[in-house]
C-alpha cells in the first residue's frame, strides 16, 4: 500500500487503485471512499479505517459522494465501523449518498441505523 499527502489530505492506494481519501477537520475524521466499496476494496478500506480509528478518532464522517457502487461487503465495513465507534462512545455520519447507495441502505433496512446527511457540512455538524 502506498500513500501520499496532497494539501493535508492523505491518500491511500492499493494495487494502483485509489481506495479512500482521509482528512481531518478539527477533531472529526473524514473518510471519502472512492469508486467502489465492494469485495475487492473492503479489506483495504477496513484496515485503513481501523488504523485511523485506533489513533483515538471517535468522530467520523463517511463522505460517499464518489462511491459508484457498494456491495454487502462495503455495507459490512460501515456496520463494523459503526459498532467500533459505538463501543468507544464515538459518533459516525454518512453523507452525499447517491441514488444507488441510498437504495442499498433503504432496501437493507440500514437507513435508520446510520445518520445519513445530505452534505458534508450537515454531517460534520451531526457529529460535533
Amino acid at each position: 500500500m502506498l500513500g501520499t499527502i496532497i494539501r493535508g489530505i492523505q491518500t491511500k492506494f492499493h494495487k494502483g487503485r485509489d481506495i479512500m481519501l482521509i482528512e481531518r477537520k478539527g477533531d472529526v475524521l473524514i473518510l471519502a471512499a472512492r469508486k467502489r466499496l465492494d469485495t475487492n476494496t473492503a479489506p483495504q478500506a477496513e484496515q485503513l479505517i481501523s488504523d485511523n480509528i485506533g489513533d483515538g478518532s471517535v468522530k467520523l464522517v463517511f463522505d460517499l459522494e464518489q462511491v459508484e457502487y457498494i456491495s454487502s461487503a462495503g455495507v459490512r465495513v460501515l456496520l463494523k465501523t459503526a459498532k467500533q465507534l459505538k463501543q468507544s462512545g464515538g459518533q459516525m455520519a454518512l453523507c452525499n449518498l447517491n441514488d444507488h447507495v441510498q437504495e442499498v441502505m433503504d432496501l437493507s433496512g440500514l437507513t435508520p441505523i446510520f445518520n445519513c446527511c445530505k452534505s458534508l457540512d450537515e454531517a460534520l455538524a451531526a457529529v460535533s
